[in-house]
């Protein structure tokens, strides 16, 4: 088969096949600049369909048409297996852990750092994982950081991103931090080998992103960012690692009967192994630098047992925010909260867009408030886990708290309103008709705190929503 080269940076193309024509396979890649392909695997007599595509570090292109064809004679094909297709110069040797999975093709440009795997298999699991792994062997403390660009597959519960493991060993101690098929990073770690591992997601609002694995001693951290400049840790946990060990890029499918793939673009790496320290490319991700979204800042108020973290998304306005509870508490708050400085008068209006609940007394919302004591006087208008708006007030420092509710019954718009000592707390399911729930008179000062905040319930378990701001006047 044939087809048109109308790009000018692709790294290859990808071939697909389908005896249906609905459920397509690929079967190979070609390098840039390639427009012909020939499938040797192909069965006489039987009728295939094709399809072709590009990529490149940043993703894939659009599907050519889809052409039909007959196969008459098999025995005189030339087209070469999907692993000898490339012949890229390899940093990072590429692996399958555990038994049950498939190993993928893997495919890396030199030039851009991208590196394409995929693999089949279950995946990470509890006390033996099945895993497509491209790893070098390393020693000591290192920092690297990757963008993961696309994940593809015909299932769910794909997850792609860096990892330090210990071995190739199924049960192997190993920290990871991924993004999955849903838009959700996924932290994942074993501290010891052949016990249970753990994993944490929190909610992102796109399908690509930026994670790191820093080893400091026997500390690792692992971090998000949905821009590569403003960077939450997800985790912070002492595995000891004793070198070598194992770092690279995983691929955790969640099925044993279909590959995923996904494009990993390693911009920073300080590791020890084979090759240069490498470093961000057409001003990407800047490694090293943790701030907080533009003009607000990622706080805890009291000892949460599970932090979550906060990420902002300057392209699409969004905000992403998870914790543990207690949540709002009679007289001392425990939250997360995103805070801006302001002062004077205000009106604040924002909406949820999703909210990952674990009880029915979760809320997620707007607050301003005097300061970060947990006593601190404020006002906030919620959405809870019983879908009602909520407005909670202290109207002073250490004063009890006082709650109120009014039914939902559509898309939870928030808005919060200061005039003079007076603070409007205002519900609406459309963003245009608003109805006054409580209007507080609130002890603040002359410049105070105003932001997202998300009250958890259980202590153990992380809530998550994404918010967007619409409007501060």
């Amino acid at each position: 088969m044939s087809w048109s080269d109308n790009s000018d940076n692709e790294l290859g193309f990808h071939v697909e096949r389908s005896t249906d024509g609905i459920r397509f396979v690929r079967i190979g890649i070609t390098d840039a600049n390639v427009n012909q392909f020939e499938d040797s695997a192909a069965a006489e007599g039987r009728n295939y369909h094709y399809r072709v595509r590009a990529f490149n570090e940043y993703g894939f292109s659009g599907y050519t048409n889809t052409v039909e064809a007959i196969v008459e004679v098999v025995e005189d094909a030339i087209g070469q297996p999907l692993e000898d297709s490339v012949d890229f110069e390899r940093e990072f040797t590429n692996a399958m852990i555990g038994g049950t999975g498939m190993l993928g093709s893997y495919v890396t440009d030199e030039e851009t750092n991208a590196h394409l795997i995929s693999a089949s298999g279950p995946g990470f699991r509890p006390y033996e994982d099945v895993l497509g792994y491209a790893y070098k062997e390393v020693e000591g403390d290192f920092r690297i950081v990757a963008k993961v660009t696309d994940i593809e597959s015909q299932v769910s519960y794909n997850k792609a991103g860096l990892m330090v493991r210990q071995s190739l060993s199924p049960d192997s101690r190993h920290a990871a931090i991924t993004l999955n098929d849903r838009g959700r990073y996924l932290a994942v770690w074993r501290d010891r080998d052949g016990e249970h591992d753990v994993g944490r997601t929190v909610v992102s609002s796109r399908r690509s992103g930026y994670v790191s694995v820093e080893k400091s001693g026997d500390e690792i951290t692992l971090k998000v960012s949905d821009d590569g400049s403003r960077w939450s840790t997800v985790v912070r946990r002492e595995i000891r690692f004793e070198g070598p060990f194992l770092l690279g890029i995983v691929m955790s499918a969640g099925s044993e009967d279909y590959l995923s793939e996904a494009l990993v673009t390693i911009l920073s790496d300080s590791a020890n192994g084979p090759g240069e320290v490498r470093h961000p490319t057409q001003g990407e991700a800047q490694s090293g630098q943790e701030s907080d979204a533009e003009g607000l800042t990622g706080a805890v108020i009291g000892p949460l047992a599970e932090e979550g973290l906060y990420l902002f998304d300057e392209e699409t306005n969004l905000h992403a925010i998870s914790a543990g509870g207690p949540g709002y508490q009679p007289y001392d708050d425990v939250l997360r909260f995103a805070y801006r400085k302001v002062s004077g008068d205000f009106r604040y209006v924002v909406q949820v867009h999703d909210f990952d609940l674990n009880g029915l007394f979760c809320r997620v919302g707007i607050m301003v408030r005097n300061s970060l004591e947990r006593d601190s006087a404020h006002a906030s208008m919620n959405f809870n886990g019983r879908g009602q708006f909520e407005g909670i007030w202290r109207s002073r420092a250490g004063q009890r708290d006082a709650t109120g509710v009014m039914a939902c019954g559509g898309d939870p718009y928030l808005a919060i309103e200061k005039k003079g000592d007076r603070i409007e707390l205002l519900g609406s399911t459309d963003g245009e008709s608003w109805r006054l729930l409580y209007a507080p008179d609130i002890d603040l000062s002359e410049d105070f705190l105003l932001g997202i905040v998300l009250s958890g319930y259980y202590t153990d378990t992380l809530v998550e929503s994404i918010v967007e701001e619409l409007s501060l006047d």
